[in-house]
């Protein structure tokens, strides 16, 4: 979202999960908390940070352009 913060991903991911889980109000349903930390630890655990900065710094490959 070009401010380098929660990679996009993320929260897309998040607001997926909450559309699949949460039947009402979010924060009354313990199960999307704990889904919300699986997804964010196994995250970092494979990409190596949850912040769109320095996946960007690891990971982006610039496109030549024509």
């Amino acid at each position: 979202m070009a401010i380098e913060s929660i990679c996009g991903i993320l929260t897309v991911s998040i607001m997926v999960l909450g559309k699949l889980f949460v039947p009402d109000i979010a924060y009354k349903n313990p199960e999307i908390k704990e889904l919300s930390k699986e997804l964010f630890n196994a995250f970092e655990k494979e990409m190596g940070d949850i912040l769109c900065k320095p996946l960007k710094d690891n990971y982006r490959i610039e496109e030549k352009k024509m």
